[in-house]
């Protein structure tokens, strides 16, 4: 229990670094900027509040109050647009705050506006620049994220190793068995050895001899059975096959079960307990190459005529 516990927790740990990664991987939006047809000039009152907005966005970009300051540039390029010079110090602020992306995007704006401004070949270089920086970080991120996977799945592949593996047992039923077999064996044998038929009385008819035997050999007659004694004979003799008939089906149904019993325990399987094996369907599913649009078109040539396939898996 405690291996599945662990096992769960890596599982929501690594799928909590993966959010987060990709979390961070997400681009931040991009800033809107107003549209500038050419000839555009602000009003009067437009181009005081700009310059207005842009010395509060000096001062706190002065101060490294970064977001603030790009705020504050931003409301001042809205009342002006003209001044795309701004643009430029918009991405400057966007690049010390870490948001580079939006800085790249912010001088691609302004090459856009001022194609044939006097710094492009400094702002490309920039652009350039910022790119590689952001794409070594994409790749240190990915590194990074691939070796936490890589822990993890290690770390998963230990813990199920660790499980113990279920395994088949010998199950206590074919002794049961054994032990009931050995009773009727037993109890059987003994049954049948242990009663004996009256003396001179038959076996297999259930007659007695109905003459009292004496002398000195044992075998001189010197009187006979009333009617009533014979008969009781006669009945013991019933009782007697009776009583040996049982003991010998205890002895047959018990030697039967005993080993019975014993084939049962030894054929019984044990070990591991082995998964079951995937459906043909699964398998193939799993090893074969699975089509999801197959389209068949008649392909007509000079001297030629067929059938042409075209799959995507």
């Amino acid at each position: 229990m405690r291996a599945l516990t662990t096992f769960a927790a890596s599982a929501l740990l690594l799928g909590l670094t993966t959010l987060s990664a990709t979390a961070l991987a997400v681009e931040p939006p991009m800033p809107s900027y107003p549209s500038c047809p050419i000839g555009s000039k602000p009003s009067e009152h437009d181009a005081a509040a700009a310059y207005d907005f842009y010395k509060a966005g000096k001062r706190f970009f002065d101060e490294r109050d970064l977001l603030r300051a790009i705020e504050q540039f931003n409301e001042s390029y809205k009342r002006d647009c003209t001044k795309h010079d701004l643009l430029v110090t918009i991405a400057r602020a966007y690049e010390l705050h870490g948001d580079r992306a939006q800085a790249v995007y912010t001088l691609k704006a302004y090459l856009a506006r001022v194609p044939d401004a006097p710094d492009n070949d400094v702002q490309r270089k920039l652009i350039a620049n910022i790119e590689r920086d952001i794409a070594d970080e994409n790749a240190k991120r990915a590194a990074e994220r691939k070796v936490i996977e890589e822990r993890e799945a290690e770390k998963r592949r230990q813990e199920r190793a660790s499980i113990p593996v279920p395994m088949h047992e010998h199950t206590i039923a074919p002794w049961i068995l054994v032990g009931t077999g050995g009773v009727l064996l037993v109890g059987g044998f003994i049954l049948n050895v242990a009663t004996s038929y009256p003396e001179r009385c038959s076996s297999s008819e259930h007659k007695c001899d109905g003459n009292l035997y004496g002398g000195p050999d044992g075998k001189t007659i010197v009187g006979t059975f009333t009617a009533d004694e014979k008969r009781a004979l006669e009945d013991d003799a019933i009782a007697t096959q009776t009583a040996k008939g049982i003991g010998l089906a205890g002895v047959v149904v018990g030697g039967a079960a005993v080993i019975g019993g014993l084939v049962w325990h030894f054929l019984e399987p044990t070990g591991p307990i082995e998964k079951p094996a995937d459906k043909p369907a699964e398998k193939a599913a799993k090893n074969g190459v699975r089509f999801t649009n197959v389209s068949v078109a008649p392909s007509v040539a000079p001297g030629v005529a067929g059938l042409s396939f075209a799959g995507r898996f």
